[in-house]
């Protein structure tokens, strides 16, 4: 967020930044740091989370300190307060805290802990948004513990009032109970928000139902998520009220452990009702098979409804959502996020009826965590031969191995529409095998130095690769591959593997690009036999300035691909292309008699002349006429002597010229 141009508001934010700076750490959490209190330390997660216990033997004591990748967070959470958000050059935009907390921290912490040492770095973030113009259009605080109250309904909340072009708001994941009720207060008043994200917070029977109200009286609002969020602790008669408040929305987000079987029943039948709601998502609530049944018929009941997600909810498919009578109803949606349920053999089945069937609309597929074995991939990869409307397709953290590996080559090969397909997380699906050391020789006596490596095998990753995706036994194989889909196998290239940048250069929008790339990447790397001059000798010789002009060009802007495909990858192939061809251009000459060459510079006016007369004295022309210097830069056309008399050095001039 910027400051205000005003002297008033510079003043006020001068005054504060040097006391704002000496109390923000350059690192929380470092390994040398002093023991610190954990009591000082407010997280949601629990404070035995975020601190790390080392042991001191010299005085048998023990020395807490604060774990690393949280203090890291902490000091990014500081310094984006100082900045006025995460992006400072989009004034329209404020954001504080990350989208995923877990990248960063400790494995179970969900939240970045707030420190009384950090309230003066947020006291200076308010102050800056209350004293500028207030024009931002969202507002973003997630996964991060604000101050404890009343700093959010004195700080925070008259800058958010004072701003008449807020229209998404999310405050996920870092409220108190106090706090929950300031934010419905000021929803009650607010009359221009569209988007409203209260996700990861517990809300009592009373602000609950004071939300519902807000809600149903709001004249915008169309999204409201509050996933993750107990209402009520399960009260029938809260979520009733929340879901009679959303019925006018668009989209709609819940979900929590404390839903009961009672509210499940209760939001079947709110779907089953003529809503305007178009996105639906229901997650980590348990569902029995019954309401399964009774969720299946009012999708079915349903024509609104294109967004579906019901992930973590011990669905059992096919039963329930995907059975054959539900699948037409189930055409009609464009996302589809079943993750983190069961999908066993016969349920693939149903997956694959809904993706054959050609009036299906399905854009984006997540089966996720859904315990899918080979089996169930060689029933659903066939299906989307003939699909043409997949973009989006998620097989991450399954249990796929190398069976499945040829219904993925033959799906890449023969499909041209899917965007891209996560097949991380499948254990049994590696690049390669082996490599370790042989100690078997150690133990028979040998000693260190008989040690021996594994040989190292390629494995189902690396055969995608090679056979769908980035097939380098001609430059040809290399245009005839998979340039349309970016499949997220791997975080890093392992090995003689190049999937992770064969991925990022799928990503791209630039079919050409995207080839040139590869053979690039293949002539460097991926097969040094492609590194023959022959390559090029159908070339047409007038086309060389132009290919080595390409040549020299940036390849990617993309700091990932630059690390594989940069000025040494570049220098080689000038070095074919100039060291095979490049001569005969000198000795054999383009073989034309007449270039037309066009002048890449703008022509320049020509002054007007002064009108003159017959018999005046100051005639410019009447002075002595010089020949012009042969073929400059403004010649309109070159002539080219026979190719027997001219010398390098002359044609070296004239492609200077041209």
């Amino acid at each position: 967020m910027s400051m205000s141009d005003s002297d008033g508001a510079a003043e006020g934010v001068n005054a504060q930044k040097p006391a704002v700076r000496s109390f923000t750490r350059s690192c929380w959490g470092s390994g040398s740091a002093e023991n610190v209190n954990p009591e000082e330390f407010h997280t949601f997660d629990g404070v035995e989370s975020i601190v790390t216990r080392w042991g001191i033997w010299s005085n048998n004591g023990e020395k807490i300190v604060l774990n690393r990748d949280i203090g890291k967070a902490m000091t990014q959470v500081q310094r984006s307060l100082i900045s006025g958000g995460d992006d400072p050059q989009d004034r329209y935009r404020v954001e504080i805290g990350q989208n995923a907390p877990r990248k960063y921290r400790k494995p179970g912490c969900a939240q970045i802990p707030y420190h009384k040492d950090m309230l003066l770095s947020y006291e200076y973030f308010a102050a800056n948004l209350r004293e500028s113009n207030c024009i931002f259009e969202s507002f973003k605080i997630c996964n991060t513990h604000l101050p404890l109250s009343p700093y959010l309904s004195e700080s925070l909340v008259p800058a958010l009032e004072a701003a008449e072009t807020l229209y998404t708001l999310e405050l996920s994941n870092c409220l108190g109970p106090s706090d929950l009720k300031s934010v419905v207060a000021f929803l009650a008043k607010n009359q221009v928000l569209h988007s409203l994200n209260l996700s990861g917070h517990c809300f009592d029977e009373e602000t609950a139902i004071s939300l519902a109200n807000a809600i149903r009286k709001h004249p915008v609002l169309y999204a409201i998520d509050l996933d993750s969020c107990s209402l009520g602790g399960g009260n029938t008669e809260v979520l009733n009220k929340i879901l009679y408040a959303s019925k006018e929305c668009d989209s709609l987000v819940l979900g929590h452990p404390s839903f009961t079987s009672e509210n499940v029943v209760l939001l079947a039948r709110f779907i089953g009702k003529r809503i305007a709601l178009t996105s639906l998502s229901l997650n980590n609530v348990w569902v029995n098979k019954d309401n399964q049944k009774l969720l299946s018929h009012a999708l079915g009941k349903n024509k609104n409804i294109s967004e579906l997600s019901l992930r973590n909810c011990g669905l059992q498919l096919p039963k329930g959502v995907l059975n054959n009578n539900n699948l037409e109803g189930l055409s009609r949606l464009t996302i589809l996020d079943l993750s983190n349920n069961s999908l066993p053999a016969t349920g693939s089945k149903g997956i694959a009826k809904l993706l054959s069937n050609s009036a299906s609309r399905l854009s984006s597929l997540n089966l996720s965590g859904n315990r899918l074995t080979s089996a169930s991939a060689k029933v659903i990869l066939p299906a989307l031969k003939g699909n043409n409307t997949l973009l989006h397709l998620d097989l991450s953290n399954n249990s796929l191995g190398e069976p499945a590996v040829p219904s993925i080559i033959d799906m890449l090969q023969q499909n041209s529409t899917l965007r891209t397909l996560d097949i991380m997380g499948n254990s049994s699906l590696k690049i390669r095998s082996g490599g370790q050391y042989d100690y078997s020789s150690y133990y028979a006596g040998g000693g260190w130095s008989s040690l021996t490596r594994k040989p190292v095998v390629p494995r189902g990753k690396l055969e995608i690769e090679r056979k769908a995706l980035f097939d380098t036994t001609s430059l040809q194989s290399i245009t005839s591959s998979n340039h349309t889909c970016e499949v997220m196998m791997t975080n890093a290239n392992v090995g003689d593997s190049h999937a992770k940048t064969i991925g990022k250069i799928n990503s791209l929008e630039n079919e050409g690009l995207k080839v040139r790339l590869k053979v690039v990447l293949a002539i460097n790397s991926a097969n040094k036999e492609l590194y023959n001059a022959s390559s090029f000798s159908d070339l047409p010789l007038e086309l060389f300035p132009m290919l080595l002009e390409l040549v020299q060009q940036t390849v990617v802007n993309d700091t990932a691909l630059k690390c594989n495909l940069g000025r040494t990858s570049l220098r080689r192939i000038f070095d074919l292309i100039s060291g095979y061809n490049l001569q005969l251009l000198f000795e054999r000459g383009s073989g034309l008699r007449k270039v037309k060459v066009t002048n890449l510079l703008p022509a320049k006016k020509k002054p007007k002349k002064k009108r003159r007369k017959f018999g005046d004295e100051d005639d410019p022309d009447d002075g002595t006429f010089t020949a012009p210097m042969g073929c400059g830069g403004y010649a309109r056309m070159v002539y080219v002597y026979d190719p027997d008399l001219v010398s390098v050095l002359d044609y070296a001039y004239l492609l200077q010229t041209l």
